[in-house]
C-alpha cells in the first residue's frame, strides 16, 4: 500500500481511494450513497490508519478538537 499524506479533494475520489484500499483487504465497500461527505472521509481516514503499513508514520484525524471550528476543510 503506497503512503498518502493528503485527503483527496472531492466525495468520488474518497469513495474510490477507500473502496481500494477496502478492496485490497478483502472488506467490501459501504454503500456511500446515504452518506455524507464527512461520514466517508472518517471512513476514509480510519481505514487508512488501521492498513497503514508500520513503517507508515502515524496518522491522526485533521478534523477533531478545537480545529474543526477553524479549518475550513472541516466544515
Amino acid at each position: 500500500m503506497s503512503s498518502r499524506t493528503a485527503t483527496p479533494a472531492t466525495r468520488d475520489e474518497m469513495i474510490r481511494d477507500w473502496g481500494e484500499m477496502l478492496t485490497e483487504h478483502g472488506e467490501p465497500l459501504p454503500d456511500t450513497s446515504k452518506m455524507s461527505t464527512a461520514e466517508i472521509r472518517t471512513g476514509w481516514q480510519r481505514a487508512s490508519i488501521q492498513y497503514a503499513e508500520p513503517a507508515d508514520m502515524p496518522t491522526v484525524y485533521p478534523c477533531e478538537g478545537l480545529k474543526v471550528l477553524f479549518d475550513p476543510d472541516c466544515w
